[in-house]
C-alpha cells in the first residue's frame, strides 16, 4: 500500500495571521493523519483473526506508530 503525501492543499479563506494558518494546517494535518491511522488500524485488525501475526500486520502497527511519534515531534515545533 502506498500513501501518496505529496499533493497536499490547504485551503484557507480570508485575511489571516500567520499563527492562523499554522494552526489551520495543523488542523487539516491531524485529521488526514487520524484518518490514516483509522485505515492501517481496520487493515490491522482484519488479521487479527489469525493466532500469530502475520508480517504485514507487523508493518501497519509499525506505520500506526510511526505516525503518531511524527505527528507528536510537529507538534512541538
Amino acid at each position: 500500500m502506498k500513501i501518496k503525501l505529496t499533493d497536499l492543499e490547504f485551503e484557507i479563506a480570508g485575511v489571516v495571521s500567520k499563527d492562523d494558518v499554522r494552526k489551520e494546517a495543523m488542523k487539516q494535518l491531524r485529521e488526514m493523519t487520524d484518518s490514516i491511522i483509522g485505515i492501517l488500524d481496520k487493515r490491522s485488525n482484519s488479521y487479527n483473526k489469525k493466532s500469530k501475526l502475520e508480517p504485514q500486520q507487523k508493518g501497519y502497527r509499525a506505520a500506526i506508530i510511526d505516525l503518531k511519534i511524527l505527528y507528536s515531534e510537529m507538534l512541538k515545533e
